[in-house]
């Protein structure tokens, strides 16, 4: 695998893993 492809696929990654905590931060606000 190069090694663009990798640092691609961990942005990917951190990206949806923050999208997802920020949810569950939203949600227990209400």
């Amino acid at each position: 695998m190069s090694m663009q492809l990798f640092i691609l696929l961990l942005v990917l990654f951190v990206l949806l893993k923050g999208l997802l905590w920020f949810r569950e931060i939203q949600d227990r606000r209400q």
